[in-house]
């Protein structure tokens, strides 16, 4: 099977596991002719299948190769909501973000700056300024953004450095 046919077989299992409403093969079409993008997804319990989260994914090309994503979220049955924006360098890494989620008390700004990353603002109430040390390894701040480049890239594996939303800690 080709690498390119794979990559459609695997975006397409996943858009069907994943309760994408937008075909994951036009995503990858549309992401090979640099045009913006907006996808909306539901997640639901395994259990009961009812809905317990909804999201839209706004991806937009940057002059500079890059990308702009914009993230709305809602989650049930609590119906917090948020909002999220990141800017993605040409490999899908992060560069900085915007958190918000005025239910649970969030608003905080990353960046990444060479092997530092500054975060400021809230984080459940409380105020948050931290540096944290990284390496030269790509940061996926939003696994789920960041990984699409790894999905094409056909590398059986990549290290990356995440952050747990919940309290900014550093993953590698």
């Amino acid at each position: 099977m080709s690498r390119r046919l794979s990559i459609r077989v695997l975006l397409l299992s996943v858009a069907l596991c994943s309760g994408l409403s937008q075909s994951a093969l036009a995503q990858e079409d549309a992401t090979a002719r640099g045009e913006s993008r907006t996808y909306f997804y539901r997640s639901h319990n395994v259990k009961t299948g009812e809905i317990v989260g909804e999201s839209s994914r706004r991806i937009e090309p940057r002059p500079d190769g890059g990308y702009k994503v914009s993230v709305e979220w809602k989650s049930y049955p609590d119906t917090s909501a948020g909002t999220q924006e990141y800017i993605l360098d040409e490999n899908f890494s992060t560069l900085s973000w915007k958190t918000l989620n005025p239910k649970a008390n969030t608003d905080y700004r990353g960046e990444r700056n060479g092997k530092v990353i500054l975060i400021t603002g809230t984080l459940k109430g409380e105020t948050v300024s931290k540096e944290i040390d990284i390496d030269e390894k790509p940061l996926y701040n939003n696994p789920n953004l960041g990984l699409e480049n790894f999905v094409r890239s056909g590398e059986e594996k990549r290290e990356f450095h995440t952050l747990r939303p919940s309290d900014l800690k550093r993953y590698k």
